[in-house]
């Protein structure tokens, strides 16, 4: 099984605060966005890979095929993912799949739909707190942070059951 060293929620999926403050915390060398809409869309899956800087590799799958890529070994000694979802619900499916998330970050998740604010940039709708509040309740830490030099704050501070 692939090497997760973080497990993030951002509904931007990949943007400059990714590539500049989140890979070099956490030495990563390979992203994994997971998303069924975005991995049919070709222009947008090919735009978001060419954001890659050198020694960075970028893929974008749909769910089942994450599943499958994660579930290999690592395709190269010191391989470390990042795995970058919108919402929390894609991490608790992986997890039904049998991903192992010990942690999961929840770095932005704005307001549209259904979501209503729950913390300061981070909104959810109730099929998304149901979604943290399992995940919590299987173990997982689930905190919200924004960038690796601000404090965090554990989600269930604000998600009550």
């Amino acid at each position: 099984m692939k090497k997760i060293v973080l497990a993030r929620v951002d509904d931007r999926l990949i943007h400059t605060e990714i590539l500049t403050l989140w890979v070099p915390e956490v030495r990563a060398n390979r992203i994994l966005i997971v998303d069924d809409i975005v991995a049919k869309d070709k222009f947008r899956s090919k735009v978001i890979k060419e954001m890659a800087p050198n020694g960075l590799i970028i893929h974008v799958y749909g769910i089942d095929r994450a599943v499958e890529k994660l579930k290999e070994p690592p395709s190269f000694d010191g391989e470390r993912v990042i795995v970058i979802a919108e919402s929390p619900i894609v991490f608790e499916e992986l997890m039904k799949c049998g991903i192992r998330i010990t942690q999961l970050n929840i770095g932005g998740m704005g307001i549209r739909g259904e979501r209503k604010t729950v913390a300061r940039r981070i909104a959810c709708d109730d099929r998304e707190m149901e979604s943290i509040q399992q995940m919590i309740r299987k173990g997982v830490h689930v905190y919200f942070q924004t960038i690796p030099k601000k404090s965090w704050e554990e989600a269930k501070k604000y998600i009550q059951e």
